[in-house]
């Protein structure tokens, strides 16, 4: 992949690309919250918000379960997926933070498998906002390699599923980030 396609992904999982000067993203805020989560030691009032917490874990597996989906995730495919996060968090967390948390999915997965850490996904994420942040991030690393390939098309449309999202809202998001991240170049096409 090309880096100007990587910077790409990063303004649009940003708002920055065609951006109104919005308030902070569902991600960022969930990811900031993430990042403040209090030592184990911590006997400080710290307004941790353990919900926001469990919502970026989501966010983040949702998009980690798509960028895995072909059972390939080497370092190229690491690095740009972590770019998209960060970006898409607006930079809340440490890098290290971001490298932990993608372990720990990676030991979920193998231990529960697609289906388990699925509905787990959707237990963490009830609000339509929050649903659609989610697939937006999952869309963006699946269109980083130009392609959206069937394993990641089936696994966009297994969340979609399971958050009771309608697959029209999914086609028209994903067009809508198609369209943003690859103005001069074909559309990746929708199946269904």
């Amino acid at each position: 992949m090309r880096v100007d396609r990587i910077e790409r992904l990063a303004n649009v999982s940003s708002g920055q690309e065609g951006g109104t000067g919005r308030n902070r993203s569902v991600i960022a805020l969930a990811a900031a919250a993430y990042a403040s989560q209090p030592s184990v030691d911590s006997t400080t009032p710290t307004g941790f918000d353990p919900f926001a917490v469990t919502l970026f874990e989501a966010i983040v597996e949702a998009a980690f379960l798509v960028a895995t989906a072909d059972g390939v995730f080497d370092a190229d495919e690491r690095e740009v997926f972590s770019r998209i996060v960060a970006a898409s968090a607006e930079n809340a967390l440490p890098r290290s933070d971001l490298n932990g948390l993608i372990e720990e999915l990676a030991e979920h997965l193998a231990i529960d498998g697609v289906d388990r850490r699925v509905a787990r996904i959707a237990q963490s994420v009830r609000r339509p906002e929050q649903k659609i942040a989610l697939l937006r991030v999952a869309i963006l690393v699946a269109l980083a390699n130009d392609t959206i390939s069937e394993t990641e098309e089936a696994l966009i449309a297994r969340l979609c599923n399971a958050l009771d999202v309608p697959m029209s809202d999914e086609r028209k998001l994903r067009l809508e980030l198609t369209e943003l991240v690859y103005q001069d170049a074909p559309a990746v096409p929708v199946v269904g």
